[in-house]
């Protein structure tokens, strides 16, 4: 009876043990995967460490960070692109800077015209009078500035040239001939050309590389006598002056 019962035992286990043996055959277990050398590195980095340093790096994961290596390519390129960019904010500043001056110039240069010749014109447009046409004319150009500083033609360091000429203008179209003629007495006219220094602001911190750059403006300006009172207005002057 035992005997019976212990044959029968030992049959149900050749049976389990075949029928296990063929299932794990038929399907075998796959070997686990091997992470990416990214996650590997990361996995490395927290391997000991506490379930926050693992959410920490499970999120850096999932957001896509980009690996050490790469943060370090991204240093680099910052550290070239910082200088490059920068030496270009200054270039257009000082373009910027060298736009406003000669703008500012001309203001200066066609107040001073104006004056002259009204000057000049209302002491009878003689050659004895150039001189104080000419020195109203100064008068008013000191009163505009370029960037701060007062426009003085007789100062050679800031206004290295600048050049008067007095005499007369023929209407030609819109535009107008002009003669040099100091002694004209009609169809007065004023001319002034002049040459000022612009500091560069950032000649500091770039090196004297930089220096200071130069605008020139020219301006003409026209005693009218047909109106009353006589009145001095801008003209422009034809390409064969």
């Amino acid at each position: 009876m035992h005997d019976a019962t212990r044959n029968r035992c030992a049959r149900l286990r050749d049976g389990l043990g075949r029928t296990v043996g063929g299932a794990l055959r038929r399907y075998p277990r796959k070997s686990p995967r091997i992470a990416p050398t990214s996650e590997a590195f990361e996995i490395s980095e927290v391997v000991g460490c506490g379930p926050a340093a693992l959410r920490s790096a499970l999120r850096r994961r999932r957001r896509g960070s980009p690996a050490p290596c790469r943060r370090g390519i991204v240093t680099i390129w910052t550290i070239f692109a910082v200088p490059v960019m920068l030496t270009v904010l200054c270039v257009v500043v000082e373009t910027g800077r060298l736009w406003q001056a000669r703008s500012q110039l001309e203001n200066a240069l066609e107040a001073a015209a104006l004056a002259a010749v009204q000057e000049w014109g209302q002491r009878g447009g003689k050659a004895e009078q150039v001189a104080a046409g000419e020195m109203a004319g100064k008068a008013y150009a000191r009163a505009n500035a370029i960037h701060g500083m007062p426009v003085d033609l007789d100062n050679r360091a800031m206004v290295p040239g600048a050049a008067w000429a007095f005499g007369t203008a023929t209407a030609r179209g819109t535009a107008f001939d002009f003669t040099p003629d100091p002694g004209a007495q009609t169809n007065l006219a004023v001319v002034i050309e002049a040459t000022a220094k612009v500091p560069a602001m950032f000649r500091p911190s770039l090196g004297r590389w930089i220096g200071e750059s130069t605008v020139t403006a020219a301006t003409a300006a026209y005693y009218d006598q047909s109106v009353q009172p006589p009145r001095p207005r801008l003209i422009r002057l034809t390409d064969e002056r």
